[in-house]
């Protein structure tokens, strides 16, 4: 019987997954320049919320 832990976080911009958020926060600042992405989005934010374009009102 075969014991591992499944990857379930999924780098949105490449194929790569990663046990822990810890571990994908640190690839996706690494090899993609963002620790997060916006939740509207989906552009690079600097903070786990929402980007700055997506909180300006129209």
């Amino acid at each position: 019987m075969s014991w591992h832990k499944v990857k379930e976080f999924e780098c949105p911009d490449c194929d790569k997954s990663f046990k822990t958020k810890r571990q994908l926060k640190s690839h996706m600042k690494d090899a993609h320049g963002a620790a997060y992405r916006c939740k509207s989005c989906g552009i690079p934010a600097i903070k786990d919320e929402l980007c700055v374009r997506c909180h300006e009102e129209a």
